[in-house]
């Protein structure tokens, strides 16, 4: 069996540093063109970064969603859908806060409904409760409050799947800098999918402890959707080409064959990272390319 990549065609820190060369001109971005460039590299999957929509309003509208739907259909692609992390926080005790990120992603999932994407990847809690995470506090105490933000990001992704009518397990919670554990009620309840990112557990920022990027994979693989591939090293190293850290990728990269994985496996890399990483993976695992 082999494995279907993606790419992610239009990364922000690329573009910000083109226009910082001087390379680029933002007011003259099209997505379209951006993502047929990607795809020529032979992907048959892309992930399309539903942030964009605020950051740089005007490159997806409802008609650039469009051309993307008739794209991925004329060529059989697969796609999924980013939803919007930047200052989203789902499990904030700011009630306004809440209301404010859940009708930002129910309507990112309205506007991208009709790409029919494998899954819509969310992060269940943003960068606020990442810093609480980060404090000093005895364990308990720590425990209790991971609980409770859990159990208030739980309530917010019911809203979203009420309001929007998409199969839980369309939803692909992606293990952010939180303890994933804590997590795992709510996706049982709930019967979310995971969007399992290997760089953040390699990291340390899911907090599961000494798990390694396989034992991860064998204890949700009944859940994981969508995998986002990137090497990286604790603490703190991740978004890093293959081979180049702590990523097992022989022996995850054959799991994920041997169990029949046919999710799609994005690469979040700049386009001459994930060539290197293509290429480390063509030398190491050649059974896993689908273009050999």
């Amino acid at each position: 069996m082999t494995l279907n990549f993606g790419i992610r065609p239009f990364e922000l820190e690329d573009f910000f540093r083109m226009i910082e060369q001087g390379k680029l001109d933002i007011t003259k971005c099209n997505y379209i063109d951006v993502l047929l460039a990607s795809l020529q590299d032979n992907f048959r999957h892309f992930e399309v970064t539903a942030d964009l929509t605020y950051v740089l309003p005007g490159l997806l509208t409802i008609e650039v969603i469009q051309q993307i739907t008739e794209i991925r259909m004329k060529n059989n692609y697969s796609c999924s859908v980013h939803l919007p992390l930047w200052g989203i926080e789902l499990a904030s005790p700011n009630s306004y806060i809440r209301e404010a990120s859940i009708n930002c992603l129910v309507e990112a999932i309205k506007l991208t409904k009709q790409l029919d994407p494998l899954c819509w990847v969310i992060h269940a809690t943003g960068s606020l409760i990442s810093e609480f995470t980060r404090i000093e506090i005895p364990s308990f105490a720590k425990m209790f409050m991971n609980n409770m933000f859990a159990s208030t990001a739980q309530k917010s992704l019911e809203q979203i799947i009420d309001r929007t009518k998409i199969s839980p397990r369309k939803l692909a919670v992606e293990n952010v800098e939180f303890p994933f554990k804590a997590m795992e009620e709510c996706l049982e309840s709930l019967d979310l999918s995971i969007c399992f990112d290997t760089g953040h557990l390699l990291a340390g920022y899911s907090g599961n402890g000494e798990q390694g990027v396989v034992d991860f994979y064998d204890t949700y693989h009944d859940r994981i959707i969508e995998l986002h591939l990137h090497d990286g090293k604790n603490p703190g190293i991740d978004h890093k080409p293959l081979g180049h850290y702590d990523l097992p990728v022989k022996e995850l990269l054959s799991k994920l064959i041997e169990r029949n994985f046919s999710g799609p496996i994005v690469f979040e890399l700049s386009p001459e990272e994930v060539k290197e990483s293509m290429i480390y993976i063509k030398k190491h695992v050649p059974q896993a390319l689908i273009h050999s």
